[in-house]
């Protein structure tokens, strides 16, 4: 048994990974996979890896990359996702395209909803519910919700989970290692974007948005963060009934926020409606530091009384202090349009490659600020100044963290969603109190305390562990168990250089050496003679010359001279 089931897995990830080359072909990428030896992996003919199939005339690089994701499903899908959130690998161009991705594919059928939903509850359906639509009010990559009502009348959302959508992602994840591993052996230049890292974030994104008890806790706690504000609905948890592949919740009733015309039918008021949700944003992002990462209309309702519901939590970002403190110094120096205090703020942060250009990198920051300075805020859109700035990340590889660019790809949806109910809006204008906010925490009593607090604690634990530290360090020493090395970066370039200065100084004596015998034996005028010169004294000048001759071409041809 054992034994056909790997042999199976084997067959299962053979055909799926022909399919997933067949695609990439289809879409123009033969030539890269040709690259990486997939031809012979897999015993394709090199001459297939070349015949795409799609029309691509007409489409872009990024383009086509995002259309073969959508066609190869949900774990390509995620992978563009988590890409999009990367601005620092991948160029600007390609990360607008990804966010383009769409999760929407044809619903299943129902009697795979009934087994799945029976097996996980433990239960028939006709026990649970009083009933429960056939069709699907929402359809994904990973799952579909039905409406349904239980027992005992409460009207529910129910979220199923695909059939075998976990088993298709595990194999899909060990064929994507797989072509990662070959991208960074076989194509160099990829290793700059770190391919296998990015399979494994996608990796650990994949395990929870395939644990729809992940998901609930998240909902659970943005119901905690708020319970005091009326004009937010997050919809309950129902505990009972809730597995890691099936999510039974409240079933709130509300308008898309994307239905202008039916929020107007209504009586909503759209500017007020969309100030209330980028506040919604806005706190979750400064005073919670936990916030839905993508609220895109599908995610996004409207009841009647105004009240405004959130749904799927299943991609959350959380913001460390850290991370904190550095959105707050960049806002903050962005809204001072001062670019040598964002430079010192990534520069503080440890963000930038060792070897960057400074004056380059603080000149295009300028540049960038200096478009916009004079713009009225109202006239400044959020996407574009983002996309300019990743763009600057981007030719720089500035390394910002995953969490930050998770939050700069739910900002900027925001504001979308928030500009289609009120073109006048102005994300800055809403963000300003709270970095403002923010800055000025800083400097209360309540924080100094705290931070002195932490810095006496710090000291404490030094004193104390102090002398037991020095005791295992003299015990190691005194066993011989410690050696102190010395490093020295750039060290082995100056030792190769010096290396190659005294075998020329060497030869350069040598050569010398031969010169001077040669002139000697011509003076001595000894042994046999050609056209008069003795016939060693002309060995002599013609291998010194000759030696000469190299010595100066290895000079002229040495890095330095180039």
């Amino acid at each position: 048994m054992k034994f056909d089931y790997r042999f199976q897995r084997k067959i299962k990830v053979f055909k799926r990974y022909r399919r997933i080359i067949e695609v990439l072909v289809k879409y123009g990428f033969g030539e890269i996979l040709g690259r990486m030896n997939v031809a012979a992996r897999l015993k394709i003919g090199k001459r297939k890896l070349l015949q795409g199939t799609a029309d691509l005339a007409s489409k872009s690089y990024a383009e086509r990359i995002r259309l073969a994701m959508e066609e190869l499903g949900p774990t390509f899908i995620k992978l563009g996702q988590v890409l999009s959130t990367r601005p620092f690998l991948i160029p600007v161009e390609l990360v607008v395209e990804l966010s383009k991705l769409q999760d929407e594919v044809a619903p299943f059928e129902f009697e795979i909803v009934r087994e799945i939903v029976e097996k996980e509850l433990e239960a028939p359906i006709s026990e649970i519910f009083d009933s429960l639509e056939e069709k699907p009010v929402a359809s994904a990559s990973l799952s579909q919700v039905h409406v349904g009502i239980l027992k005992d009348g409460r009207k529910v959302a129910v979220k199923v989970q695909r059939a075998n959508v976990k088993e298709l992602i595990d194999v899909d994840m060990v064929i994507l290692r797989d072509l990662a591993e070959l991208l960074e052996r076989f194509v160099p230049e990829s290793r700059r974007f770190d391919p296998t890292g990015q399979i494994d974030e996608l990796a650990k994104v994949s395990r929870r948005e395939c644990d729809f008890l992940y998901e609930a806790r998240n909902m659970d706690i943005f119901t905690l963060n708020y319970a005091d504000d009326p004009m937010v609905k997050i919809p309950e948890v129902y505990w009972d009934y809730t597995t890691k592949k099936v999510l039974v919740a409240e079933y709130v009733e509300g308008i898309k926020i994307s239905a202008i015309e039916k929020l107007k039918e209504a009586g909503l008021d759209l500017k007020v409606i969309s100030r209330r949700g980028l506040r919604i944003i806005m706190k979750m992002i400064f005073e919670d530091r936990f916030f839905h990462g993508d609220p895109h209309p599908g995610n996004v309702f409207v009841m009647k009384n105004g009240r405004i519901i959130l749904l799927d939590f299943g991609m959350v970002g959380h913001l460390s202090q850290s991370v904190v403190d550095f959105l707050t110094d960049l806002l903050f120096s962005a809204s001072t349009w001062d670019a040598r205090k964002i430079l010192k703020t990534v520069l503080e942060f440890d963000l930038v490659p060792e070897d960057y250009d400074q004056l380059g990198l603080e000149s295009e920051l300028t540049e960038l600020l200096y478009r916009y300075h004079k713009i009225p805020l109202g006239q400044i859109d959020m996407k574009s100044l983002l996309i300019d700035a990743m763009d600057i990340f981007y030719r720089y590889q500035i390394r910002l963290p995953g969490a930050f660019m998770l939050l700069t790809k739910a900002m900027i949806t925001a504001e979308e969603v928030a500009r289609e109910l009120d073109p006048e809006i102005n994300l800055i204008e809403e963000v300003e109190p709270y970095v403002k906010g923010l800055a000025s925490k800083r400097f209360q009593f309540s924080v100094f305390k705290k931070d002195f607090m932490g810095v006496l604690s710090d000291l404490r634990d030094l004193i104390t562990s102090l002398p037991f530290d020095l005791k295992r360090i003299t015990q190691k020493i005194r066993k011989g168990d410690m050696e102190v090395q010395f490093r020295h970066r750039g060290l082995d370039d100056l030792t190769n250089e010096m290396f190659e200065s005294s075998k020329r100084i060497s030869l350069a004596l040598i050569i010398a050496a031969i010169l001077v015998s040669a002139s000697l034996l011509r003076h001595a005028q000894l042994g046999l003679k050609i056209f008069g010169f003795p016939v060693l004294s002309l060995l002599g000048y013609l291998l010194g010359g000759a030696l000469t001759i190299w010595l100066v071409i290895n000079i002229l041809r040495s890095p330095r001279n180039r």
